[in-house]
């Protein structure tokens, strides 16, 4: 496995213990009021560990980030699309923002 691959899942596998364990602390009215958001991060932490779903390049930028999985998963929340789908468009929007730029730019009359 590639070293930035590994360092990202390891960096992910952190955020998401610690995420679990504050979920474990909370009451039992604010987990489910939050289910949603904690289904959510699960569903995005397999998906970003899951091998082939990022290139080298997604995993590096996402190294550079704080808490790359809560961004996915606030990213992801925002949309309507299917996990795969949806995950693809939040990894572009993420990692590749010019790509975004310039299909905008295609479309301007």
């Amino acid at each position: 496995m590639d070293k930035v691959i590994g360092d990202l899942y390891l960096k992910l596998q952190s955020e998401y213990h610690s995420y679990i364990d504050k979920v474990k602390a909370m009451p039992s009215v604010d987990i489910i009021r939050n289910i949603d958001e904690i289904a959510a991060t699960k569903d995005v932490y397999l998906f970003l560990t899951y091998p082939g779903n990022l290139d080298s390049g997604e995993c590096q930028y996402l190294l550079t980030l704080d808490e790359p999985l809560r961004l996915m998963r606030d990213q992801w929340l925002n949309n309507d699309k299917e996990i795969s789908e949806s995950m693809t468009e939040t990894i572009n929007a993420i990692c590749h923002p010019e790509d975004e730029l310039d299909d905008e730019d295609e479309h301007e009359p």
